[in-house]
């Protein structure tokens, strides 16, 4: 496939140039400037819409044709940036239709260190739908987040032909949470954890375990086999954590945790990033934030609003941007980024916040996130620009196929 005639985002380095883009084995072959200079610029490729899946040698596709075997879709000076990674959220293993029948996302213990989201993932989930039509071409799905340790999240492309495998990688990161829903839900039980003294305590033992565990096992011990503590101790060789934490307490605990492990952490949701930020003098820690559409609900979440994004550019502080699916529809994912633009963020850092950044953070940059040749074509082109209200996803590209959007 060739996509010519792309007003070019690549997230890499390449800002708004109209540029033709070689698609092959669903990677990306090449990048060349574009053979007729970005003709139809401006016209935003209105005319070309995409009805469906492109395979074979049926291209049903008002704007594509065939020369000599090739697909080429003509973008027509339209936008045209990597599809967006959405890093935390539950798509697929807490379904939105069969809610009573598929709810795979809690489990019984508050430490389940060998949970894992891939074994729950059902792709006739409506969330699915929902990403495409918000843009999310990757979306990293995870376990029991009322767990203190809830086990591995899956990386997921969000479509595709029955026939392939949607899974990117079985086991991208685990999940920890140092927010209060494992104390509510634990505490109300008379069950620990019931305080945050608890929760740090408990996720601090249960490392501690699974470290030694590790170096008995490599020393040669003969300890026995724990599925627990195998499953745990990938942490200390480099496995992403995602340890979910709102309050500033919690997120200096989750750094402070992080440090004394060596774990490879991200701080996810984060409605106090800018104070805690300022309370440890740091500018470094990397966080996926949100939902921040919609006010606070409880004191946890009495700083999610719109204007954080602008609070933590102005401060120097790089994050990710996330819906948290369900707690945010997976469709309003490009409604959140233009409202965070109104709200004093530019459009590089908003999209590098939905793309590179994600991607990066968890380890899967070298697949995802940008546009790069040796990449997976995973591309979006726009009917108008994507931090407009009224911009939306015209065609998605997902590994070199045409995704129907429905």
């Amino acid at each position: 496939m060739i996509i010519k005639n792309a007003l070019l985002i690549d997230m890499n380095d390449i800002y708004r140039k109209y540029m033709d883009i070689i698609i092959r084995g669903g990677k990306i072959a090449g990048i060349r400037n574009a053979a007729d200079g970005g003709s139809g610029a401006g016209q935003n490729g209105r005319d070309c819409k995409t009805n469906g899946f492109v395979s074979g040698n049926e291209a049903e596709t008002g704007c594509a044709e065939r020369t000599d075997g090739e697909l080429i879709l003509d973008a027509k000076g339209a936008l045209v940036t990597p599809g967006f990674v959405e890093a935390d959220c539950l798509a697929g293993v807490r379904t939105q239709i069969y809610r009573r029948d598929n709810q795979d996302a809690d489990d019984a213990l508050p430490l389940s260190p060998s949970l894992r989201a891939v074994d729950a993932l059902d792709f006739s989930d409506e969330a699915f739908a929902m990403a495409r039509r918000g843009g999310v071409t990757t979306a990293i799905s995870s376990p029991a987040k009322s767990a203190l340790i809830g086990g591995t999240c899956a990386a997921v492309k969000t479509g595709g032909n029955a026939g392939r495998n949607w899974i990117l990688k079985e086991e991208a990161a685990y999940q920890f949470s140092l927010t209060n829903e494992p104390r509510s839900r634990f505490g109300k039980k008379g069950q620990s954890p019931m305080t945050r003294m608890g929760s740090a305590a408990m996720i601090r033992n249960a490392l501690y375990q699974a470290r030694e565990y590790r170096e008995s096992r490599q020393n040669g011990s003969g300890r026995s086999y724990s599925l627990e503590h195998e499953s745990l101790m990938r942490v200390f060789d480099g496995m992403p954590v995602k340890i979910a934490a709102l309050q500033s307490q919690d997120i200096m605990t989750a750094v402070r945790i992080g440090e004394e492990f060596g774990l490879n952490s991200v701080i996810t949701g984060a409605y106090d990033a800018a104070e805690a930020c300022d309370s440890l003098e740091r500018t470094d820690i990397r966080f996926v934030v949100g939902p921040l559409y919609g006010g606070g609900r409880s004191r946890e979440e009495q700083n999610r609003k719109l204007g954080l994004g602008g609070i933590l550019r102005k401060k120097g502080i790089s994050f990710a941007i996330s819906t948290s699916h369900p707690s945010m529809n997976l469709e309003l994912f490009p409604c959140q980024l233009s409202l965070l633009h109104q709200n004093g963020m530019t459009e590089k850092e908003l999209l590098a916040a939905a793309t590179i950044l994600p991607a990066r953070y968890l380890g899967l940059d070298a697949r995802i996130g940008s546009i790069e040749e040796g990449k997976d074509a995973d591309l979006l082109i726009w009917d108008g620009e994507p931090l407009d209200y009224y911009g939306r996803v015209r065609t998605m590209v997902i590994e070199g196929e045409i995704i129907d959007m429905e």
